[in-house]
């Protein structure tokens, strides 16, 4: 448990895109939370308001079950771009109405200040004799997806689980030296088989060294129509390339793919195929499954070739496994027949149901049949051809779609509003407004930043359609004494440590590392963290003009901008004897099996030195070492919701590590180094350290956010991450945004960088010397 979902970022895409100012608790001349002019008086917003608020609503606590079947992401498209064209407030609640009766037919909505409208007879029926209660039942915000801590359901209605929200990825893998500098192309028939599967290809060249060459993945054009399509990615083999790794990339639902090729372009420029083992899986599967010639798709997916009679060429598919659960989630339910009264805005007030009888496995309350054939029709027609989006495509639709979704799920189950210094009511309002403004979906990632940036979380993340430029500066940098410093260079790259960087191709080093923070969510030092890696980045090989002061000295560096990830501060081995009865131990780098084979030499050590300035290796259980009493961790607590806008937890499902002792005991004296970049499964070890005094603690506070991450899509492909639970420390304080403070605070310096000093290790031996 708490370990920070890690993206496969050599197949998925990354945040993309320039961050735009952002808003929060900015210093005094920084941008303001909201832009001046805004339109967020308008009567197209108050109308868009009212349409998020009673999505939320309706689609997470009505329990009826014509809302349980709907594909709500064609649902936000379609109300989304209804309600935008709407007037006036009397053709706001007919749209409204037209919208959302098919779906919860017991809803009412009614002008502010009139009258609240009697009950539906079904909500309360005189005779309940063999009628089921219906309700939703949150544990935090499920998804849907089996082994998750979060879930969701309703009462007296089966739970279906699969993978289908996550990625099933296939690849193979082929040598690509003698396709160096030859184009390439892969191509191949997708045909998604169940509604709201998506299918693309994905292309990609690793070079010597580690880097990444060409790359493609369709994440701006994934195949989602019924009538399928060919596609084809084309690119260069680059010079230095090592390795072609090719494969598919499937979502939502089952997608077969035909015709798979590689080919490349001869001199005379006809292409030649190239071959691919098992390319339709005509070699049956190996024993426990595994697919000669490929590797994947994942958990909870199969593949399987189709029989030739169902497909004119030979063709794999794709599919996700479902599971079926029974039960309630826990034992807290709204009332039978309980409504509520839920101002929308524009004028409106709705008042929905909770809870429903049910008879015969359906929900009372019967749609009009000419309005859900309506409804029924309009979200298919915008499943065929809107949901998802290219990152050049300007629909204003999708855009508000996506905001209507985002901000509805940190309404009604984000953990930490009271923690953070937000008005999210007006976030709506604002996220709205810049969902209107006409442009790409591209460069609307930067609004979804805004947004998840607004909740102050570690774990917030946006992944757009297009992947981040690959490019990055020969360097990496940290912030010490208020400034940019190089703390390693790349050799020959005009660089070196200790080198304060004041501009980057004439722009203030200090306002880019501002810009980027400002695009992060979470603590300050882990978005200085977060933008100190995204400064400078940009096309690979291109030139940058850095200007420097070196020792007090102006200079200019011309650099390139590298394919292969940049050079780190250089450590000590992961476990090593820096003097006599001295041990360093890098959990960032070490692994238990390392660990366990040289666990006696740390235990007849005079001091450990731990160095947590990172993530761990999955290597938590080297702290029972440390102890003679049972450990245990910070309290993980998933928020119980039965009803809207995070109103009265019921109660927390709380669980957290036992960790008994291990032998051998290591008695010596010890040290861990920490600082900003320590993150989650890093904070859960650090606040064991921290609350049984398992050493001193150098350095920095760390991050500042934990618990499990809880990632979901929005219709226009983006996915977002965040933090689903509340984490609250041993003595009951929240962790969040505060993260585990130093006992001995250690701030590195220019001249120690400069010099080639480690000056926290150097602390941390100081301390168990």
């Amino acid at each position: 448990m708490n370990w920070t979902t890690l993206a496969l970022a050599a197949v998925l895409a990354a945040p993309s895109g320039d961050a735009p100012p952002m808003a929060g608790n900015t210093p005094p001349g920084a941008m303001a939370d909201f832009l001046p002019g805004s339109a967020a008086d308008s009567a197209q917003v108050q109308h868009l308001r009212a349409f998020t608020r009673l999505y939320g609503y309706v689609r997470w606590f009505h329990p009826s079950d014509e809302a349980a079947e709907v594909f709500w992401d064609e649902f936000a498209i379609l109300g989304a771009d209804r309600i935008r064209h709407v007037q006036d407030p009397t053709e706001l609640r007919v749209e409204l109405e037209r919208l959302f009766l098919p779906i919860a037919p017991l809803l009412r909505l009614q002008a502010e200040g009139a009258p609240a409208p009697a009950p539906p007879p079904e909500l309360t029926p005189s005779d309940t004799t063999g009628l089921e209660v219906v309700a939703w039942q949150h544990l935090g915000m499920g998804t849907g997806t089996p082994g998750q801590p979060y879930q969701s359901g309703r009462l007296n209605r089966a739970r279906t689980l699969s993978f289908a929200g996550q990625s099933a990825i296939l690849t193979q893998s082929l040598d690509a030296r003698e396709l160096r500098d030859q184009e390439i192309r892969l191509a191949a028939e997708i045909l998604p088989r169940e509604r709201g599967g998506q299918g693309q290809l994905w292309l990609r060249v690793d070079v010597e060294g580690g880097g990444m060459g060409f790359f493609e993945n369709m994440a701006d054009r994934p195949v989602r129509s019924s009538d399928g399509a060919h596609v084809e990615i084309q690119g260069q083999v680059d010079a230095d390339a090592s390795t072609i790794l090719l494969g598919t990339i499937t979502q939502g639902g089952a997608v077969a793919y035909a015709g798979i090729r590689l080919e490349v372009r001869d001199d005379d420029g006809s292409w030649r195929q190239v071959p691919l083992p098992n390319p339709h899986l005509t070699d049956p599967a190996e024993p426990g499954g595994s697919i000669p010639g490929w590797s994947g798709p994942g958990q909870g997916w199969t593949v399987e070739a189709l029989p030739p009679g169902d497909a004119p060429r030979p063709t794999l598919t794709v599919t996700p496994q479902r599971f079926t659960m029974e039960g309630p989630l826990f034992d807290a339910a709204p009332d039978a027949g309980e409504r509520m009264a839920l101002e929308l805005g524009g004028g409106l007030t709705a008042f929905l149901p909770l809870s429903l009888y049910s008879r015969d496995r359906r929900t009372l309350g019967t749609p009009d049949p000419t309005a859900k054939t309506w409804l029924q029709a309009e979200l298919r027609r915008v499943g065929e051809g809107r949901v998802g989006a290219s990152s050049e495509s300007d629909d204003a639709a999708l855009r508000i779609a996506d905001m209507v979704v985002a901000w509805n799920v940190f309404q009604h189950f984000y953990p930490y509003f009271d923690v953070v210094s937000v008005d999210w009511d007006a976030v709506l309002t604002e996220g709205l407004r810049r969902a209107l403004v006409p442009q790409s979906y591209g460069s609307f990632q930067r609004d979804l930043e805004w947004l998840v940036a607004r909740l102050e979380d570690g774990h917030g993340s946006v992944t757009g359609p297009a992947p981040a430029p690959a490019g990055r500066l020969p360097a990496s940098f940290e912030r010490i004494e208020g400034q940019v410093v190089v703390v390693a260079a790349a050799q020959g790259s005009g660089l070196q440590r200790g080198d304060v960087v004041t501009h980057l191709d004439g722009v203030a080093a200090e306002s880019l590392l501002e810009r980027e923070a400002e695009r992060f969510s979470g603590s300050v030092q882990w978005r200085e963290f977060r933008a100190l890696g995204e400064v400078g980045r940009g096309v690979p090989g291109e030139p940058v003009r850095v200007e420097i002061r070196r020792q007090g000295e102006a200079e200019t560096a011309q650099v390139t901008r590298l394919r292969t990830p940049p050079p780190q501060d250089p450590r000590p081995d992961p476990i090593t004897e820096l003097e006599p009865g001295i041990f360093y131990v890098d959990l960032d780098r070490v692994s238990m099996e390392t660990f366990d084979a040289r666990v006696h030499e740390l235990a007849e050590a005079d001091g450990v030195v731990f160095d947590l300035r990172g993530y761990p290796n999955g290597n938590h259980l080297i702290l029972p070492h440390l102890s003679d009493e049972t450990l245990h961790s910070a309290f993980w607590r998933i928020p119980l919701l039965v009803r809207p806008d995070f109103q009265e937890p019921v109660d927390y499902q709380e669980s957290r590590w036992s960790l008994a002792p291990r032998a051998p005991r290591i008695d010596a004296r010890t040290a861990f180094i920490t600082d900003g970049r320590a993150i989650s499964y890093a904070e859960s070890v650090m606040g064991i350290v921290a609350h049984y005094g398992l050493g001193d603690i150098v350095g920095g506070p760390t991050a500042g956010a934990n618990g499990n991450v809880n990632p979901f899509t929005l219709p226009g492909g983006s996915r977002i991450g965040w933090t689903g639970m509340r984490v609250e420390n041993h003595d009951r304080t929240l962790l969040h945004n505060r993260g585990i403070p130093p006992t001995h605070p250690v701030e590195r310096t220019i001249a120690g960088v400069r010099d080639g000093r480690d000056e926290l290790l150097e602390a941390a031996l100081a301390r168990v010397r």
